[in-house]
């Protein structure tokens, strides 16, 4: 036994992309993938939606079909690294949970065979296998992108000139807390706009980005120790955080180019809230990256958030 120099280019990516129907979770995967570099393998369990990006980009898929059991994954992971792909996308990882057949599944079953048997005792059953799938994941020789189906809400805003339905997406469809099992954890929004969560590489934290081959590039950059790769910045316009859901792919795109805005952080927000705003998060459970949406929307101005919020019906699901 014997410690030596801990050095980050020895690891892999481990990268989670969430959002609701809709919000292009495999397009960004892929874009992902491709600025990482190297042989992409698809894991597909959703009936194709990545054959449909064929013609943009180079890729080899296999498809899952139900029942969407872990060992199928484990099954397919093993394959790719024994074909030596550099990158293995899984579109998407809630199946192995919720889908037909998956752990949730599982559990049902296992409760209803044993007589007099309870939930408790079908979880101590399920959780190895679980478990086994995440060490499958975090254990791979290539790099690994997971795309999971986000608990979807509708939250009511106003404009200033109507009320406006806008689709967000909530916790990952998974079980809870398989968010801290990845290198970065991001939240894609209706606008394919994108925000980590939670972030290792502490590049992304707090900023707002679309995520393209380029985000790739510098993630893969700061595994292996580039420092010439510049950071993202944090660039949101108008047509940002305008809530109107018929804005394209190609309008965010083209925001992200204009002339970058202040850059703040959560932790800069939480330095100067009022305790009348505070509460007010607080009460109505507003996330973290609704905070920055709405603090960037009104550039700070809290009285001008706190009037906002009095007047909007953010709900979440139970």
């Amino acid at each position: 036994m014997e410690f030596t120099k801990a050095v980050k280019n020895q690891s892999k990516l481990r990268i989670a992309l969430s959002g609701a129907a809709g919000s292009g979770k495999t397009y960004s995967a892929l874009q992902l993938a491709k600025g990482i570099g190297g042989r992409i393998a698809v894991i597909d369990t959703e009936r194709g939606s990545a054959s449909l990006y064929a013609g943009t980009f180079d890729f080899d898929v296999v498809k899952i079909e139900p029942p969407y059991s872990p060992e199928k994954y484990i099954e397919a992971i093993t394959l790719a690294e024994k074909l030596e792909y550099s990158i293995i996308i899984i579109d998407s990882l809630s199946h192995a949970w919720a889908g037909s057949g998956g752990l949730l599944d599982i559990h049902d079953a296992i409760q209803k065979s044993n007589k007099g048997g309870n939930s408790f005792t079908a979880w101590k059953e399920i959780t190895p296998i679980q478990n086994k799938l995440i060490d499958t994941i975090t254990g791979s020789k290539c790099h690994i992108i997971t795309t999971m189906r986000a608990k979807q809400d509708y939250v009511v805003e106003n404009n200033g000139q109507r009320n406006i339905v806008r689709k967000v997406g909530l916790a990952p469809v998974q079980r809870e807390g398989v968010e801290y099992e990845f290198t970065i954890f991001i939240e894609l929004s209706q606008e394919h706009v994108a925000v980590a969560s939670k972030d290792r590489t502490n590049l992304f934290d707090g900023k707002y980005f679309v995520p393209s081959d380029q985000t790739g590039k510098i993630l893969v950059a700061w595994l292996n120790q580039e420092p010439e790769m510049q950071k993202p910045q944090t660039k949101i316009s108008e047509v940002f955080t305008q809530s109107e859901t018929s804005q394209t792919k190609s309008q965010i795109t083209n925001a992200t180019n204009a002339t970058p805005q202040k850059t703040f952080t959560i932790q800069d927000i939480a330095k100067s809230l009022t305790a009348e705003l505070k509460m007010c998060f607080n009460q109505k459970q507003i996330t973290t990256r609704r905070i920055l949406e709405l603090w960037q929307r009104f550039d700070g101005k809290q009285e001008d958030i706190l009037q906002h919020l009095s007047g909007t019906q953010e709900r979440r699901a139970a």
